[in-house]
């Protein structure tokens, strides 16, 4: 191959670009969230709803926090967190409270010496919900009388753009064609789980090393929520295993960062720091 004129830049295109990120992955290391670790660290476990939609009476703790190795158990009571969210009619909480809204929503975090003391623990946590209707199809949610998830909202239509219809816009056509269009559901699967470790300081700021596509996103939402200044916030993003747009968000609950009770409980657990990979 002929060398490049002076001055003149080569491109991606047409060209062979070499990997650089090969010889760490193949000699294993490369260090994901889950291989991080730093002193005095706990590890978090998350208690989740096995009901899709009810009414949370109480979330009983006392057990679960007499475990060996448990550190401290938390549920909304304990956590006082704002939730997550621009509009305060569908703002999601971090951990659940007065209702459930999925199967799977946190609604107490367990931070342990061990991962295998967490979950230990958290088959102790007690949870009362009276299970309400619950709907699985987006049309039967927008009729008239289902079941609501967020009350203040009016309805389970978070948004969308409407037109409104004009008779004469197909006047002259010679055949006009309606459909409904069913898209199937795209679930992203990585190879690595999502994962954050949370490090608090002594100055009031917070470390936070997550598997994240979005490092400015999770650090304008982890302050936001922990009350900071975005300078205050240090967001890391290790090697990522995988993302494909499941982590280019930030959610609630742990997928994540989601300024997730982690980093709050982590905060208020002191000088601790906390981690969770799920």
């Amino acid at each position: 191959m002929s060398e490049l004129a002076a001055g003149v830049t080569r491109t991606l295109l047409g060209h062979e670009v070499r990997r650089s990120e090969d010889p760490d992955l193949l000699t294993g290391s490369a260090r994901f969230v889950g291989d991080l670790a730093v002193p005095g660290m706990l590890e978090a476990v998350f208690v989740r709803s096995p009901v899709a939609h009810g009414v949370l009476r109480s979330v009983a703790t006392e057990a679960a926090a007499r475990c060996p190795g448990v550190h401290s158990v938390w549920s909304a009571a304990e956590l006082a967190a704002p939730p997550m969210g621009a509009d305060p009619a569908l703002a999601r909480p971090l951990l659940a409270a007065g209702k459930v809204r999925f199967v799977g929503e946190s609604v107490a975090v367990v931070l342990a010496e061990t991962e295998a003391a967490g979950r230990d623990a958290a088959e102790l946590v007690e949870l009362d919900i009276d299970p309400l209707p619950a709907v699985v199809d987006p049309l039967d949610a927008l009729a008239d009388g289902a079941p609501l998830l967020f009350e203040d909202h009016g309805t389970n239509a978070v948004g969308g753009r409407h037109h409104d219809p004009d008779p004469e816009f197909f006047a002259e056509a010679d055949a006009v064609a309606t459909a409904r269009l069913r898209h199937n559901r795209v679930a992203p699967v990585t190879m690595e789980p999502n994962g954050v470790l949370v490090v608090p300081h002594q100055d009031g700021s917070v470390e936070v090393w997550v598997s994240t596509q979005s490092v400015f996103g999770v650090q304008g939402e982890v302050a936001r929520t922990l009350g900071l200044d975005r300078s205050a916030v240090r967001v890391r993003a290790p090697w990522v295993g995988g993302g494909f747009g499941a982590k280019g968000g930030v959610y609630p609950t742990p997928w994540w960062p989601r300024c997730w009770p982690g980093g709050w409980a982590a905060r208020s657990a002191g000088s601790r720091r906390a981690r969770r990979t799920w």
